[in-house]
């Protein structure tokens, strides 16, 4: 598994106070998460919130980490488009001759 990144300058934080259906608030400190988001490499970031065992320093058991996943995805397929063109470039077995007399019909 992968190290987890978590986002500059975006918190999740869950309300006691907010009904039920409100999983959890999300407070974006604009200039930290213009600054983290400008330096990731990918078109599109990927955030996931997840639920902590334990809260942190506020009292939050809710966080937030970059989802990762799809592009250890795209890692994976990209190996395995390697290694296929690598076993389509090997020379293909050549037929062997049998003699008509071992044909079993």
């Amino acid at each position: 598994m992968a190290k987890k990144t978590y986002p500059k300058g975006i918190y999740a934080n869950r309300s006691d106070k907010a009904p039920g259906f409100v999983r959890s608030n999300v407070k974006i400190d604009n200039a930290k998460a213009v600054e983290f988001l400008q330096a990731q490499t990918t078109p599109f970031t990927h955030l996931t919130i997840l639920e902590g065992h334990e809260p942190d320093e506020y009292g939050n058991l809710d966080y937030i980490c970059v989802d990762d996943y799809k592009m250890e995805l795209e890692a994976k397929k990209a190996q395995e488009g390697i290694n296929s063109a690598r076993q389509s470039a090997q020379p293909a077995p050549q037929p062997q001759d049998i003699p008509e007399d071992d044909i079993p019909f």
